[in-house]
């Protein structure tokens, strides 16, 4: 059964360890990407659309993050774009400028290299908020079909 940590969803992201250090265990796996990328590609559906494109950064472990990710969105039916490595604000531009439903950036911005995350952004760019009780219903092998419920507020 795949581990959950809750204080890993927060209020505009999903941000956790992702590499174990002397000091910590991992919390956000490929794993547990494959299945935030079921739950949000979900809702994204649901609520935006079913065009989602996907960039990461430079962080060791983005690559496998993504992929994992990626292959949640494909599962339940969406359209994925890859772009790739890429900035933040890279995502937002082409979730605007190139009509794409929604956005999400693998990435842990500020926080330390064995940190990474997901940043997800509905149409125009304004951010998605989940609620981490849908990743948790995942845990306890919950279908997908009640989602959490979500805000969406500007950026």
């Amino acid at each position: 059964m795949i581990k959950i940590n809750p204080h890993i969803f927060r209020a505009y992201d999903i941000r956790g360890i992702a590499m174990k250090t002397e000091k910590s265990e991992v919390d956000l796996t490929p794993e547990l990407a494959y299945f935030i990328g079921k739950a949000a590609g979900k809702y994204l559906q649901n609520n935006f659309g079913k065009r989602i494109v996907v960039g990461r950064d430079i962080r060791i472990t983005s690559k496998a993050i993504q992929a994992s990710l990626i292959n949640g969105l494909l599962s339940i039916g969406c359209e994925v774009k890859n772009i790739g490595e890429v900035t933040s604000p890279m995502v937002y531009w082409s979730t605007c400028a190139m009509d794409f439903d929604a956005g999400i950036m693998i990435t842990a911005s500020h926080n330390p290299k064995e940190y990474n995350g997901v940043k997800i952004v509905g149409k125009n760019a304004h951010s998605v908020c989940l609620n981490s009780q849908n990743y948790m219903q995942m845990k306890n092998r919950k279908k997908l079909q009640n989602q959490a419920k979500c805000s969406r507020k500007p950026m």
